[in-house]
């Protein structure tokens, strides 16, 4: 057994490395994706699968393929496929990607999470072209990779772990404790008047809420080589590659960085790659999640209202002050859970949001979101109220206050008179670990809300869990904590 086997990294679910948000992104650039629900799907380096055993689950007619090189994770991985019972739709590979050729096929989608920067130079230029070889001709891959700016600091204190810890080669619990014990006697001993002291004292907080397989798999790893988005960019254009954009859209726009900044580059140049890459220096980035698609391929950035046809939308937001009445243009503020506010007067907007807040983290298609906010205010749905709401609807996602999707997501909008929740979140409940949302996002709860969730097979009433439970507070804390479990998402509609 290796030190990655014996610290295996902690393999989750990653809602913004779905298809689903591959999809819509490379619609709203003018791309014809294929469909989510039958695509043919591949994760590079997916370890045990916990990215991949959520979306078999929910995509029954989708054909989903991992591969990985640690022969401990993947045999845990077949283990989770066996008993959630998605053998027909889900297969791992063991397999060293130097080794790989064509044999994997070709997929409308290809991940490599964690991957790219985290492996020899030659196998990082071997994944592209992996990748370039098994992308079907309309598919979309998401590498994400650290970058400069912002690894720069990280990149000198990891060093500083590593020379401390060099000689531990056997223990890894060993490896991490010394390495942490290294940055709190630092953080102890600058001087934190000065710079390099704030940001020493900065990195050994930042490292205290690292958890211990991010600490061995990231910032201890033997290789951990950050790029600027150019040199990434020129190593997809070598393979047959080019560079689509990012999964959230805020990060490519120049006013998620300040109101003056869109000016400052404007002229610059007409390259994205040029573009973003000074977005990175003002921001300071130190991660990105980028999107690739065949080097032919013809991406249309200007995104019009049309390409939302046939999409669905969510939100987590809220009213913040009264609301009184909607069909009046006084104005309403509202919160989103990404922090976004906004403050809105137009009725129909005003209406969309409370739409999407009532049934919330649910999705609704956009036909019905133009219906039911119609209603609310007393209009008819008519084409160009539609478009209004379409239109809207693009600046609401590139600043994260709403959610799209290519397929509706069976979440419930309201409670269930007998509570369901998927089979793979209640064994995750049942073994203590984070939970995978129908979001597609890893969730940590509490131990009375896992003990409820282990329950929710869809024939219980909240009156029957309260009877078998015996929580303190009876019936309504059932009721409770079954609302904020649906509002997390994990509540089958």
């Amino acid at each position: 057994m290796t030190l990655y086997d014996d610290h295996p990294y902690h393999s989750r679910a990653f809602s913004f490395a779905h298809p689903d948000r591959l999809h819509v992104i490379a619609k709203l650039f003018g791309l014809t994706p294929a469909a989510v629900q039958s695509a043919r799907i591949l994760e590079i380096g997916c370890a045990s699968g916990g990215h991949l055993w959520p979306m078999a689950m929910h995509l029954p007619e989708a054909e989903v393929v991992g591969v990985d090189m640690s022969e401990v994770q993947i045999e845990q991985g077949m283990e989770m496929v066996e008993a959630l019972e998605i053998e027909d739709r889900l297969s791992f590979r063991w397999a060293d990607i130097m080794e790989l050729t064509d044999e994997l096929g070709t997929y409308d989608y290809v991940i490599a999470h964690g991957f790219y920067s985290w492996v020899p130079p030659e196998v990082a230029e071997k994944l592209m072209s992996l990748i370039n070889t098994c992308l079907a001709d309309n598919g979309v891959a998401l590498v994400s990779y650290n970058c400069f700016p912002g690894w720069g600091m990280k990149m000198m204190t990891s060093q500083m772990m590593k020379l401390h810890t060099q000689g531990i080669t056997e223990d890894a619990t060993e490896k991490i404790g010394q390495a942490r014990g290294l940055m709190d006697f630092l953080a102890g001993t600058v001087d934190q008047d000065e710079a390099y002291g704030q940001l020493m004292i900065a990195e050994q907080q930042a490292i205290m809420g690292t958890g211990d397989h991010v600490m061995f798999h990231g910032r201890l790893a033997e290789h951990n080589h950050p790029c600027w988005l150019r040199d990434f960019n020129l190593c997809a254009d070598r393979n047959g590659l080019q560079y689509l954009g990012d999964v959230d859209l805020a990060t490519m726009m120049p006013d998620t960085y300040g109101p003056d900044v869109g000016e400052a580059l404007e002229g610059v140049s007409d390259d994205i790659v040029v573009l973003e890459q000074y977005l990175d220096f003002i921001g300071g980035r130190s991660f990105r999640r980028s999107l690739l698609v065949k080097a032919d391929a013809k991406p249309d950035r200007n995104v019009t209202p049309d390409r939302l046809e046939g999409m669905y939308v969510s939100g987590r937001v809220w009213a913040t002050s009264d609301i009184g009445d909607v069909r009046t243009d006084d104005p309403v503020s509202f919160q989103a859970m990404t922090g976004a506010a906004m403050e809105v007067g137009d009725p129909l907007m005003k209406a969309m949001l409370l739409t999407l807040g009532a049934i919330s983290p649910a999705t609704i298609s956009l036909d019905a979101l133009v219906t039911a906010s119609c209603e609310l205010i007393g209009r008819n749905p008519k084409p160009e109220r539609k478009q209004a709401i379409a239109a809207n609807l693009i600046p609401l996602f590139t600043h994260r206050v709403i959610e799209l999707s290519p397929r509706p997501l069976p979440i419930a909008a309201t409670m269930p008179d007998k509570p369901e929740a998927t089979l793979l979140s209640r064994l995750q409940a049942e073994m203590g670990v984070e939970v995978t949302t129908l979001r597609h996002d890893p969730q940590t709860l509490k131990p009375f809300d896992r003990a409820l969730l282990q329950e929710l097979n869809g024939e219980k009433t909240d009156v029957q869990l309260a009877e078998w439970l015996e929580p303190e507070g009876g019936l309504a804390t059932i009721q409770e904590r079954l609302e904020a479990l649906r509002k997390s998402g994990l509540i089958l509609g």
